[in-house]
């Protein structure tokens, strides 16, 4: 089931996430980093039952870039933890809408950036709850349309964050 309440203090069942945006467009000076080439490197995350809050910028792309992915039904690993499989669904999703408008929205935000660039390894698994992502949202634009929120906004909106369920948060 989902719920969506505005400037309310919620708790959250435990397998669910609670997502705070900056909606006035105040974005903080992006705090990612480019590698040699251009890049921001990120990798995919782990948010299931409980992790410590989203709110650096680096983790917030992670986030999206794992919702992303798993919305886009790039996730053929998810219980796999194989890198070879891992990279597969790497190259899979790095050809979508969904990947190339984050890394679009990244790179206008960053100095220097080209775009992004995924790394993975042989722990990788790269999940989101159920009951924060695929039993929830039918594809990555339902996520940012039921959540009233661009990608720049979650990214680089001053005090934009998740949180896990067992906590409060303002949504």
């Amino acid at each position: 089931m989902r719920q969506i309440r505005r400037g309310v203090f919620e708790t959250n069942s435990s397998s669910s996430h609670s997502i705070t945006v900056c909606r006035d467009n105040n974005f903080e000076p992006s705090a990612l980093r480019t590698d040699v080439n251009g890049y921001v490197r990120a990798r995919f995350g782990e948010w299931g039952w409980s992790f410590p809050d989203v709110t650096t910028q680096h983790e917030r792309l992670s986030y999206i870039l794992t919702m992303a992915r798993i919305l886009t039904e790039c996730n053929e690993s998810v219980w796999a933890c194989s890198k070879k499989v891992m990279e597969k669904d790497k190259r899979n999703f790095e050809v979508t809408r969904e990947f190339k408008e984050i890394s679009d929205a990244v790179a206008a935000h960053t100095p220097d950036c080209v775009g992004v660039r995924i790394d993975v390894d042989d722990y990788d698994t790269g999940d989101i709850d159920h009951d924060s992502s695929n039993s929830i949202y039918s594809s990555f634009e339902e996520f940012l349309l039921d959540n009233n929120m661009t990608i720049e906004q979650f990214i680089f909106g001053d005090g934009s964050m998740v949180t896990d369920g067992h906590g409060e948060g303002l949504m």
